[in-house]
């Protein structure tokens, strides 16, 4: 059964995004992506941008986790009000850091989130 690595809803099988976080679907969870032992990193206000970082960070071999700040109240999907924040496991936040700092400044990625304190 699909799962939201974001939110973890369950969805019927053949269900390729999530309605809510508007994320892709995967078919397991790992251990390293609960909520409870991740670190936020990252804040971006793109759907796409918050898609192509977790492809680069998974490419890199670490596990993601994209928490949708967007606004119930105004529901977009631009500007800070659809803040995604980016979040891994502790142990791998350094390593997370230094990869969307080099995908930033090699202009893979937009420059216009903000990298969140440690």
């Amino acid at each position: 059964m699909p799962i939201c690595p974001s939110c973890r809803s369950e969805f019927e099988v053949g269900t390729p995004r999530c309605t809510e976080c508007d994320v892709a679907l995967v078919e397991e969870l790992h251990d390293a992506t609960s909520a409870a032992d991740t670190v936020d990193i990252y804040a971006c206000y793109e759907t796409q941008q918050a898609e192509r970082l977790v492809e680069i960070l998974e490419e890199e071999g670490l596990d993601v986790l994209v928490r949708d700040r967007s606004s119930t109240l105004f529901p977009t999907n631009v500007g800070k009000s659809a803040q995604h924040i980016i979040a891994v496991a502790g142990s791998s936040a350094d390593r997370a850091r230094e990869v969307i700092t080099s995908a930033v400044r090699d202009g893979v990625v937009p420059d216009d989130g903000e990298m969140l304190k440690a």
